[in-house]
């Protein structure tokens, strides 16, 4: 529906590709889109602008009683998923989209973050990695392809006949 509509918008052929399009006039993509208010949302409530109701809802892994620091002390905790399901919702998606989002993190101004933020997405060159295009994988890597077996034909050459 809104790669139509930006067709329309712009007087393209039907068959147009579309994302010379959205770069043209400067409007973002539906995933993009979802990824740039996760990411809004998640600079709220990292400094503390966001409802007060979603306060403590992901502690920090510094705030968690460890015995050793860790490297990701200022990261957020993510819950543990025991379902696939699990993995699509909010508790889990939030936090880890905030997590793979990198420099933006630091923007404390919520103007200069919105601005920068919102500059990277509507970049041409901007890269689809699964922070961006999560709403098929819900920003987790997919899985590595599985090893292909070898042919039964191909010897095993940890257990080589002996002469």
């Amino acid at each position: 529906m809104q790669k139509k509509a930006i067709r329309i918008i712009s007087f393209a052929n039907y068959h147009a590709h579309t994302a010379p399009l959205f770069f043209k006039l400067k409007i973002l993509n539906y995933h993009k889109i979802v990824q740039q208010a996760k990411l809004h949302f998640m600079h709220a409530y990292h400094y503390n602008y966001a409802p007060s109701v979603f306060r403590n809802l992901w502690p920090l892994n510094a705030d968690r009683e460890l015995t050793q620091n860790l490297r990701s002390n200022n990261e957020y905790q993510i819950p543990r998923p025991f379902l696939e399901f699990f993995k699509r919702i909010s508790m889990y998606t939030l936090p880890q989209t905030w997590k793979m989002a990198g420099f933006f993190k630091h923007y404390r101004n919520e103007k200069t973050f919105k601005t920068a933020l919102k500059d990277y997405l509507l970049d041409e060159n901007c890269p689809d990695v699964p922070f961006l295009t999560d709403d098929l994988n819900n920003g987790i890597p997919p899985p590595p392809p599985p090893h292909p077996l070898p042919p039964k034909s191909t010897p095993n050459i940890f257990f080589l006949p002996s002469n």
